[in-house]
C-alpha cells in the first residue's frame, strides 16, 4: 500500500535540509564508476500531493532512468526507457553532459513523428515540457549557468542554412511536439563527486557552486505554482487512469522491434477508449444505485426500464 505524503509548499526552497554543509543524499539509489547502477525506469515509493485553494488535486511522481548506451544495453532498450518515460511523464528532463550535441536531438526522432501524428489528428502537441539538463557545462563564460529558454533553445532549434533538410525537419517536429522547452545549465559538481571513490553522498563533499544551482533548479520544477499536469490528447490526466496508459504503452513496447509512431498513437487511442468505457460503466452503476437507494423497493418494469434508460443516456454523454 502506498502512503500519501502532504506536499509541504514551505519547505520547497530549502529541500536539501537545515544545513546543508552536513547529513547525506537521500533518494534514488546511486553510486560512482563506469557500470550503472539504475536499470531501466524506477519509480518513488511516495507519491507526493498538493492540494490547490480551488480544490483540485495534484499527485507528483517521480522517475528516475538508467543512462544510454553504456555498453550492455542495446539501442531497441535504450529508445523503448527513453519513449516510456517521455510518454508518462508531463516534464522530461533530457540529461546531457557538456553540450546539446546533434545526436541529442536525433534520439527524439521517435517522439517527434509521434507529435507529428498526434497534431494531425486532436490539433494537440503531445508533450508538455522538455528540459535539457546540461551538467558540466562547459561555456560558462559565454552562457552562465542557470535557467534558460528562448537563450539557449531558439538558438538550438533554429532552422539555418548550413543544416540539411533532414536536419531541419527533425527542429520543426521537435518544435510541435511539446508544448514548451527549456535548458538548465548545470556546473561541475567537484572531483571528489567525478571521482566517485570518496564520495560517500555526504552533502559538503559536493561543491557549493553545484549546490547553489540545484537548489535553484529544483523549485523551478516542483513548487506548487510551477506543477505541470500530464494531459493526454489535451485533457489532465488523472492518477487513476495513469496504470490503463502504461499498460497500453508497455503491451506494444514489448515487441522484439520499436513500434511504429502510428502504434503508438493507437495505443494511446485504445487506452482513451477504455478509460472513457469504464466512466460510462461506473456513473450508470452509479446513478442506478442511487435510484434505488432513494425510491421505493419495488419497480414495475416501465419504471425499472425509465430508469436505466435516464442513467444510460447520462452515462453515454460524457465527454470523449
Amino acid at each position: 500500500m502506498i502512503e500519501f505524503q502532504q506536499y509541504q509548499t514551505h519547505n520547497i526552497s530549502n529541500w536539501i535540509g537545515e544545513d546543508e554543509n552536513s547529513g547525506q543524499l537521500l533518494g534514488f539509489k546511486w553510486r560512482g564508476g563506469r557500470k550503472r547502477e539504475t536499470t531501466g525506469i524506477l519509480m518513488w515509493s511516495e507519491i507526493f500531493t498538493h492540494d490547490y485553494e480551488n480544490g483540485d488535486k495534484v499527485a507528483i511522481i517521480l522517475l528516475d532512468t538508467q543512462g544510454f548506451f553504456d555498453g550492455r544495453t542495446s539501442i531497441r532498450d535504450c529508445s523503448t526507457i527513453f519513449a516510456l518515460s517521455t510518454m508518462l511523464s508531463s516534464v522530461q528532463c533530457y540529461n546531457l553532459m557538456h553540450n546539446i550535441q546533434e545526436d541529442n536531438l536525433q534520439h527524439l526522432q521517435l517522439f517527434t513523428e509521434y507529435g507529428r501524428l498526434a497534431l494531425e489528428q486532436t490539433n494537440e502537441k503531445p508533450f508538455q515540457y522538455l528540459l535539457f539538463l546540461v551538467r558540466d557545462w562547459q561555456y560558462a563564460y559565454e552562457i552562465d549557468y542557470g535557467w534558460y529558454g528562448p537563450e539557449v533553445i531558439d538558438d538550438l532549434l533554429v532552422n539555418i542554412d548550413e543544416q540539411t533538410a533532414e536536419m531541419r525537419e527533425l527542429r520543426h517536429r521537435i518544435n510541435s511536439s511539446f508544448e514548451d522547452i527549456g535548458a538548465f545549465l548545470m556546473p561541475h559538481p567537484g572531483l571528489i563527486v567525478a571521482q566517485g571513490e570518496h564520495f560517500t553522498g555526504d552533502l559538503k563533499q559536493i561543491e557549493p557552486n553545484f549546490m547553489k544551482y540545484t537548489k535553484l533548479l529544483t523549485p523551478l520544477l516542483f513548487a506548487p505554482e510551477n506543477l505541470i499536469v500530464k494531459k493526454i490528447n489535451g485533457e489532465n490526466v488523472r492518477a487513476r487512469d495513469l496504470v490503463q496508459y502504461l499498460q497500453a504503452y508497455l503491451n506494444i513496447f514489448n515487441d522484439k522491434s520499436l513500434p511504429e509512431p502510428k502504434t503508438v498513437l493507437l495505443a494511446t487511442a485504445e487506452a482513451n477508449n477504455v478509460i472513457l468505457q469504464n466512466d460510462c460503466v461506473n456513473l450508470y452503476v452509479d446513478l442506478m444505485q442511487k435510484s434505488l437507494d432513494t425510491t421505493q423497493s419495488f419497480f414495475t418494469e416501465l419504471e425499472l426500464n425509465d430508469l436505466h434508460q435516464n442513467a444510460k443516456y447520462k452515462a453515454m454523454k460524457q465527454p470523449s
